[in-house]
């Protein structure tokens, strides 16, 4: 059973790994081998819609636990791979740098909005600020495998988790910042992590298709990485007998909540003298604040790509309100609303149910999409949040 010396001499030696990392990543960066770091690496020679093959893919599901005593931890999980996965999609890599994990997406902490997550730290299942972010390292290291990547640096488990990427050797455990994910490839590439309501979908996107005759980097040897899996049952604290461990979870019933996204009206002042804060801009705001706890939204169609953009929608229930025509839908856009068009198709192919007062959208919709539509009477309140 860890007791508070454990706690002591792992956080020491701990602090003592962090530093050596961080003297060894500011030599590299002196000589310029530094890995790539947001939002540096956006601005590439070739545009972003170029990466239009994708050389390998990986889908995990979301919500592994729904118990009530599970609900809150994972919900956390759910909360953190959403600030990460945005964080790292779109993130451009050139041919032959290192990709690294924590230089892409810096220190999970509360300041930066991570909440508790369940995380296996030395054979026990614990709840720590960030924890859940293995899930996105093992899908990226997966991914990085089938793509044919060479493996800089990955670190197995501690303990094998079953059912998990780790009985498979498909797992990468990351820890601030001395356990990190790092691998390249000899083309460029971009990162797509993304969200849906059930799954962790990440994607490795090329310029071409990828050839596994042409000659790739080596993956290196089990054997030279290190760490390793402790083959044997993990020890979850949400079970375990033992009260007085220093890192018990005390279990705490919990489950979701909605949260409605109004329509931005301006007000007669804002009109008349023109000012008034952007819509998208009070959207992203809206979803900021969103706690882990809600896994439900409904939220109006002329921020539905806003909220796609950002990964606000990812891993939640969303019921999209239709008031118009979908941008998709429309003819004669121009090509500067491109982007806005295709975050809002995602949006709607990725929402639970759609909602509408008129007749001949709904008709349009229950054509072009996949979710249930309903139709409610004109005049109703279109934006009441719903179970």
């Amino acid at each position: 059973m860890p007791t508070h010396l454990d706690r002591l001499s792992f956080e020491l030696r701990a602090h003592a790994l962090r530093l050596r990392r961080g003297a060894t990543d500011w030599l590299a960066a002196r000589r310029g081998e530094s890995p790539p770091r947001l939002p540096d690496e956006l601005a590439v020679d070739a545009p972003q819609d170029r990466f239009a093959f994708v050389l390998a893919e990986n889908e995990t599901p979301l919500w592994t636990h729904r118990s009530a005593e599970e609900w809150l931890l994972t919900a956390g999980k759910v909360h953190n791979l959403r600030l990460a996965a945005a964080r790292l999609d779109g993130l451009v890599v050139r041919a032959g740098q290192v990709f690294s994990f924590w230089h892409a997406l810096g220190r999970a902490t509360r300041r930066r909005g991570f909440v508790a997550g369940r995380e296996l730290r030395e054979g026990c299942m614990v709840a720590r600020t960030g924890g859940g972010l293995c899930q996105l390292s093992n899908a990226l290291y997966a991914a990085a495998l089938d793509a044919g990547a060479g493996i800089v640096e990955r670190h197995a488990h501690s303990q094998l988790v079953p059912g998990s990427a780790a009985e498979q050797g498909r797992d990468a455990t990351v820890f601030w910042n001395y356990l990190d994910l790092r691998f390249r490839l000899p083309v460029p590439f971009e990162i797509e992590a993304r969200l849906d309501a059930q799954r962790l979908v990440v994607r490795l996107r090329g310029l071409s298709p990828l050839h596994r005759s042409r000659a790739m980097l080596p993956v290196l040897p089990l054997q030279s990485l290190r760490g390793g899996p402790c083959h044997g049952e993990p020890h979850d604290c949400l079970a375990c007998v033992q009260r007085r461990c220093v890192e018990r979870i005390e279990p705490v019933a919990g489950a979701g909540c909605s949260a409605t996204l109004q329509a931005h009206a301006p007000t007669r002042l804002e009109r008349w003298f023109g000012v008034g804060r952007d819509a998208d801009a009070l959207a992203r705001d809206w979803a900021a604040g969103l706690g882990p706890q809600v896994d439900a939204l409904v939220v109006p169609i002329d921020q539905a790509a806003t909220l796609q953009r950002c990964g606000a929608l990812g891993g939640r229930r969303v019921t999209i309100v239709v008031t118009r025509l979908p941008l998709a839908l429309q003819r004669g856009r121009g090509e500067p609303t491109a982007p806005r068009a295709a975050a809002e198709q995602a949006a709607l192919h990725g929402a639970q149910r759609l909602r509408t007062a008129c007749p001949e959208l709904a008709a349009k919709l229950r054509r072009h999409f996949s979710a249930p539509v309903d139709l409610l009477p004109e005049g109703a309140a279109i934006l009441v949040a719903q179970r």
